[in-house]
């Protein structure tokens, strides 16, 4: 999880990193051996709460403890995630990943902190594969020549993907604006640009 989180670094940040919490109701607390839990028992504060026995405090909790089956050093793997989330909390508001399709070329912009190039055009194919990812799309539903596109703008860290399925990140211009700070960091971009296309871009960013 925490290489996924400086592709996410233009959207906004999760709120905190937190242990688990299991909630009845949840697939956590109604699968709790499925999912390797055990002992699952009300939060102690209960116990302050209700004068009750065990089982009727059980019945009453929403909030629950828990023991893991196999033992966790729960701390220790989640350290890479949590450094990535504060990285991404810190830097979200000064990166963009943002696209302008111009019918036959589709240009992103990247200003991520980690984004494998400054501005990148996707043209045939890979432009068509690449919007027809807009929401998580399995790829075997894609014809066979978009499908073999996803792998490599996945590596090029301009998509996700899941197994088989596949999202692209870049954000529509035209259904986005950035703020006047993003399009300061963005517009020095236009200039890699071919110039048949930088009126059209400067149009994109400007008409609405």
């Amino acid at each position: 999880m925490s290489d996924l989180t400086p592709r996410l670094s233009h959207l906004p940040a999760p709120f905190t990193v937190a242990a688990i919490r299991l909630d009845r109701f949840s697939p956590n607390f109604t699968q709790s051996e499925q999912f390797g839990f055990t002992k699952v028992r009300p939060l102690p504060f209960y116990e302050f709460v209700y004068d009750l026995p065990e089982q009727v405090r059980h019945n009453l909790a929403y909030y629950f403890a828990y023991d893991y089956k196999a033992p966790q050093e729960v701390a220790r793997y989640a350290e890479p995630l949590v450094r990535s989330v504060h990285a991404w909390k810190t830097t979200w508001r000064h990166a963009e990943l943002v696209s302008v399709d111009l019918a036959d070329r589709l240009i992103l912009f990247d200003t991520r902190p980690r984004a494998a190039a400054p501005v990148s055009m996707l043209t045939g194919v890979d432009r068509s594969s690449y919007l027809a990812c807009d929401g998580i799309t399995e790829a075997s539903l894609l014809d066979p020549s978009q499908a073999e596109c996803l792998p490599s703008l996945a590596a090029r860290g301009l998509m996700l993907n899941d197994g088989s399925r596949y999202l692209s990140l870049g954000i529509p211009i035209g259904e986005y604006q950035p703020s006047r700070g993003a399009l300061a960091r963005l517009r020095p971009l236009f200039a890699r640009v071919d110039a048949r296309d930088r009126p059209r871009v400067r149009r994109a960013f400007t008409n609405h």
